[in-house]
């Protein structure tokens, strides 16, 4: 008797688990005459793990329109290359002590490809973006080609579907480049040079966690106290603030029609993130393959 009942809520607990172990959700409910799926990406992942979740394609193929952070084009492009630029007279220099300059003159000078001169020109916070790509690459085996991460706006734009994104470029580069003030940026850039590890390893986890599904484990990782990445609080704080703003403008895109909805995976999962602020709009938000478990797994 014990033992069967031992079974029984070990495979209660192991339900809930998996339930909540999923990248592809389904959104329904409120009055809603289709379904919408919200599904999470991350820019390491490449586009072959897309093979490895359940439905994907077909909940892809059946929606008219996709919905993305942002749109990708000439201008958008135009307008985050400026936004990168320091704003003049200020140059990196101002920031650090002899001593400091020389140490990210020789680490991304190497790493970069670039003179101390040319680097002192951008934000801290885009060449901390741009190390940490290249750290990616070496430690992570990222590859941008292979990246899954704007793969369905491309097959959406060549497949003429609807492609509506949730910011716009103003809002975008707010998120991108001013969510946190230049001496934070600066202090970020350092620490990362002096510790490249902590991001690394970090970044090493939270993979580990995407291909398992655990969305919610990658959001508790961001806040933890612990965490000493380019990721962190703040961001979560920014997250936050942005996932409520988003949460009021996606009704009214699903009431367009069924949406397929990609954004990173760092957004959507917690107390706070995007899923749970749509159930408490009201929307029921449940595993769009929940019956069948095969995350990380050829079909």
């Amino acid at each position: 008797m014990m033992k069967r009942l031992f079974i029984s809520i070990l495979g209660l607990f192991l339900s809930a688990y998996l339930c909540n172990a999923q990248l592809l959700w389904e959104i329904s409910g409120k009055g809603m005459h289709t379904k919408s799926y919200i599904f999470a990406t991350d820019k390491l992942i490449p586009i072959s793990f897309l093979d490895t979740v359940p439905q994907l394609y077909a909940i892809y193929a059946k929606c008219p329109i996709v919905v993305t952070e942002m749109l990708l084009n000439v201008d958008t492009r135009s307008k985050i290359e400026k936004a990168a630029l320091l704003p003049q007279p200020q140059n990196l220099r101002s920031f650090y002590d002899p001593t400091e300059c020389a140490l990210i003159d020789t680490v991304l000078s190497a790493s970069l490809k670039m003179d101390f001169n040319q680097l002192a020109i951008f934000r801290p916070i885009f060449l901390t973006e741009l190390y940490k790509t290249e750290l990616y690459k070496k430690y992570l085996g990222y590859e941008e080609e292979k990246s899954s991460e704007i793969f369905f706006q491309l097959v959406a734009t060549e497949q003429g579907k609807r492609i509506l994104p949730l910011d716009n470029a103003e809002e975008a580069i707010f998120s991108t480049f001013y969510r946190k003030n230049l001496d934070t940026q600066a202090q970020e850039l350092l620490r990362l040079i002096e510790n490249p590890e902590y991001e690394i390893e970090h970044k090493r986890e939270q993979l580990q966690y995407y291909r398992k599904g655990l969305i919610t484990d990658i959001s508790y990782s961001i806040q933890a106290p612990a965490n000493k990445t380019t990721i962190n609080y703040i961001d979560y704080q920014a997250i936050v603030k942005r996932n409520a703003r988003w949460a009021t403008q996606i009704p009214a895109l699903m009431k367009m029609g069924s949406c397929f909805i990609v954004l990173n995976v760092d957004y959507l999962g917690g107390d706070n993130g995007l899923l749970q602020m749509l159930r408490n709009e009201g929307y029921r938000v449940r595993p769009a393959n929940r019956n069948r478990i095969k995350l990380g797994k050829k079909k």
